[in-house]
This record gives C-alpha cells, sequence and structure tokens, in this order.
C-alpha cells in the first residue's frame, strides 16, 4: 500500500507526513437520519465527535503516530473497547479485542482502516455507525481556540453563566467556573444537555468513567474549553464535521488552491463592503 497526504479538516488543504495534527474521532449522527436534504445548521448534524480531540502527527498513510495519550485518549479508548459501545470487524469477520493492545493500534489497524462501529443504541440509531477519523493541521486548531479565547469566555459569562438557576454556586464564573470541571459540568449540561450527552461529554464532565485526578480535571476542563471555542469557529465559520476526501499526494493542487484562495479574497472584499451598506458595520 502507497503512502499519501491527508487533507486538512479546515482548509482542505494536504496534510505532510510527520506534521502535528489534531484529530477528532467521528461518526454518522443517527439524530439526523433522513431529516436533512439541502444542508443542515449545526457543525455536528452529519457526524457528530466522540469526547474531545487528540494530538499527534501524520503517519503518511492515514493514520497517526507519536500520539499524545491523555485523560481524553483514555476515556476513547475505554469506550470504544466496550463491547456495548462498539464492535471492531473486518467484512465480516468480528476482530476480537484482547488482540488489540492499545489506542494507537486502535487508530492505525482499525479506525483508519474503517473497521470500528459504534453499535450503542444512543449512538447508533437505525444500525450501526462507522466510526472515521477526521484530522487538521494543530497549528491552526490553535490558532482558532485563540482567536476566540476571550469573546467566548465573555459570551459564556453574560449569556449562559448569569442565568444558571439558583444554587449552582458560581460567583467567579471565569476563575472559579470555566477552569474546574464542576463549573463546565454546571454550564455545558444546562445550556449544551443534548450535545453534551451525544459526544459523551456528559461522562466526563460528571465522571461516569470512574475518578479522575485533580490534574486530570483540570486538563479536561481546558481541553472541553478549547474544544467549545472550537466548535464556535466551526458554526460561525459555516463547518461540518465530515471525513475528508482528495487523500492524494499530487503537487498539481497547488495551482487550483492558488487560484481558488485568490478568487475568494476578491469575493471577502465584496462581501464585506455589503456588510457595511447593508448593516453598517
Amino acid at each position: 500500500m502507497g503512502c499519501w497526504n491527508q487533507t486538512c479538516a479546515l482548509t482542505q488543504l494536504p496534510i505532510n507526513s510527520g506534521e502535528r495534527v489534531r484529530c477528532f474521532i467521528i461518526y454518522e449522527n443517527p439524530i439526523r437520519d433522513g431529516l436533512l436534504g439541502s444542508g443542515g445548521c449545526y457543525p455536528c448534524d452529519f457526524y457528530n465527535h466522540l469526547y474531545v480531540s487528540f494530538t499527534g502527527e501524520y503517519n503518511d498513510y492515514g493514520g497517526v503516530e507519536n500520539i499524545d495519550e491523555d485523560f481524553n485518549t483514555k476515556l476513547i479508548y475505554k469506550y470504544l473497547m466496550n463491547p456495548t459501545n462498539c464492535i471492531i470487524k473486518d467484512d465480516d469477520e468480528v476482530i476480537k479485542k484482547d488482540e488489540i493492545e492499545n489506542f494507537t493500534q486502535l487508530i492505525n489497524d482499525h479506525i483508519e482502516r474503517g473497521h470500528v462501529f459504534i453499535c450503542n443504541p444512543h449512538f447508533a440509531k437505525n444500525g450501526n455507525k462507522r466510526v472515521y477519523l477526521m484530522m487538521m493541521h494543530e497549528e491552526l486548531f490553535n490558532s482558532v481556540t485563540e482567536y476566540y479565547s476571550k469573546s467566548w469566555e465573555d459570551h459564556m459569562l453574560k449569556r449562559h453563566v448569569e442565568d444558571l438557576p439558583d444554587g449552582w454556586g458560581m460567583k467567579n464564573p471565569i476563575d472559579d467556573g470555566f477552569n474546574s470541571i464542576r463549573g463546565l459540568a454546571s454550564v455545558m449540561h444546562h445550556h449544551y444537555g443534548d450535545y453534551s450527552e451525544d459526544t459523551g461529554l456528559d461522562d466526563i464532565l460528571f465522571e461516569r468513567n470512574g475518578t479522575s485526578t485533580k490534574e486530570e480535571k483540570e486538563y479536561l476542563a481546558k481541553a472541553i474549553m478549547n474544544h467549545f471555542k472550537f466548535m464556535n469557529f466551526m458554526r460561525d465559520t459555516r463547518k461540518s464535521f465530515c471525513p475528508q476526501v482528495g487523500q492524494g499526494s499530487q503537487n498539481n493542487e497547488f495551482a487550483p488552491y492558488k487560484h481558488l484562495f485568490k478568487a475568494s479574497r476578491e469575493y471577502m472584499k465584496k462581501r464585506i463592503a455589503w456588510v457595511k451598506k447593508e448593516c453598517g458595520e
């Protein structure tokens, strides 16, 4: 089997071997089955994701190596290795999970090859749902979350934290709430209940996967914060979670990209002029 460049889900530009990537485990969204014809409203309408993203290096043939394994990857691994939640099979042959030794092997030997299917009834209504790997350049993910840092925290403070039910005890939401699992559980579940449940974030927020250390809680709190900032970007830029195409290594792809970016830049100028005229902004 040959090597190829993967595709960045944000820019559709190629990801080269050895580049740092941010990865999402995604699966077909069962809630939206048969409901959408012309498109959706939200990033997860067609494909949802499991827990939050993880990082590693693209390995030149569709998978990821040198993965930064952490508490989040442990939760993903634990979920997917549970026979109640998913099955792993190559065609019709079920693969024994005791043959899978670690998270990296699960990603590269099975998810990348299309062997993993969600079978949990909550996640897989109307049949089993195949699990995919969606990746993007880590540098771009970090840039996006940094861009949304202040605006999103202000948004959460003004719109979500201040109208929490009495007794939720968040006197200083930024310091006491956003940096703690308890604070995030209060905010996220109250305002994003269905989404938190469908992506497994409730398992983290309410510690359904067992106890975690203080360091793990703080790490996950930051990871979930960055995740919701990224979700704001996906929504605001009309992007959708989905498997990517165009996984080649052709050098001739850069010429049409250069043309597309130039045309997009010119269109953006027209769009900005229209907004200023119509909205006075």
